[in-house]
């Protein structure tokens, strides 16, 4: 999903970074173009440390941030709309809407403060937007998931907000990626990941 993805990044004026951490270079490599991204292989780096640079980056700029799977769509408006809502000071994280299918015109948006992740019924981090000046950052001792919920717990430790658009929905194709591509994911990270995030928050799955 990640050539319409970029085409619509593109479009949306979205300077783009596409971090490829697969163990040889990926299919990724060849949709993109000088004109909609920079590809960039870090077949050594997990997840959280792509996460990271995107919102280390952001940061210097003085940009908001989206960190998107690539295995998602948005819709065209999505992006933009993500971007005006962050720029207005309030939010930290702000995550796309995963339970609405359809986008969704302005009387029916609005964000909806959430307290963790999708666990929670909580952010989605296969689809979310920062003001990297106002969240956290991820921990890289994470090796999968864990990582999603010490980011939001980090970030709410510094007192940003974290919430979800209502109306500005993400389709996530779960039969992709990770499951697909099973030797991805690090053996033992399900006890590793939950060990650490305890030991960090006092809360685990």
């Amino acid at each position: 999903m990640l050539a319409d993805l970029l085409n619509l990044l593109k479009g949306a004026g979205v300077k783009t970074i596409v971090v490829d951490n697969y163990h040889t270079r990926s299919s990724a490599i060849h949709y993109v173009e000088p004109d909609n991204a920079r590809y960039m292989w870090r077949p050594s780096w997990n997840i959280y440390k792509t996460w990271n640079l995107g919102m280390r980056y952001g940061a210097l700029l003085g940009e908001n941030v989206l960190v998107l799977n690539d295995d998602i769509a948005l819709c065209r408006q999505g992006p933009a709309l993500m971007d005006e809502e962050l720029s207005k000071g309030e939010w930290a994280m702000l995550g796309f809407d995963y339970d609405s299918g359809t986008w969704q015109g302005a009387e029916n948006r609005g964000v909806r403060e959430v307290h963790g992740t999708t666990r929670h019924g909580g952010i989605g981090c296969f689809a979310f937007a920062v003001n990297p000046r106002k969240c956290g950052r991820a921990h890289q001792g994470f090796w999968w998931w864990g990582g999603d919920d010490d980011l939001v717990y980090h970030t709410k430790s510094l007192g940003g907000k974290v919430g979800v658009m209502r109306g500005n929905p993400v389709d996530h194709e779960t039969s992709t990626s990770a499951r697909k591509h099973g030797n991805t994911i690090p053996n033992g990270w399900f006890e590793h990941d939950r060990q650490l995030l305890r030991s960090r928050w006092g809360e685990s799955w």
